[in-house]
């Protein structure tokens, strides 16, 4: 029984690191999802400010330039409260390790996906 995730949903991704930005994005794309990418927090809010009705996740590094993704999931609640978000990071001592929804890189695809699939549900 493999993991379900609504094609209809739409994610907005914001990771300064090209790379993995990319690997998410074919991944969720691959889950039939919709994918908005963001290079750094204020991108993240700007974009998520444009799309507010159409975002259903949110998937932000911690460390960004520009704005980290706490400050930017703050400013993204004010716009929509109650979205929901995965943090990523690849340090462990960082601020919003304490969330439930925090995912230490480097991450699978599978890891990211469960972690969709209880957050959507």
């Amino acid at each position: 029984m493999g993991t379900f995730i609504p094609g209809n949903k739409t994610v907005l991704v914001a990771d300064d690191d090209t790379n993995l930005r990319s690997f998410i994005k074919t991944v969720l794309e691959r889950a039939g999802c919709r994918v908005i990418e963001a290079c750094d927090g204020a991108e993240a809010v700007d974009k998520f400010a444009l799309n507010s009705s159409q975002i259903d996740l949110l998937v932000l590094d911690v460390m960004m330039p520009q704005k980290n993704g706490k400050d930017a999931y703050d400013e993204i609640q004010k716009i929509k409260p109650g979205i929901k978000a995965i943090f990523i990071s690849g340090y462990q001592n960082d601020v919003i390790c304490e969330q439930a929804n925090f995912i230490s890189k480097p991450f699978t695809s599978q890891a990211l996906l469960n972690h969709m699939n209880g957050l959507l549900h």
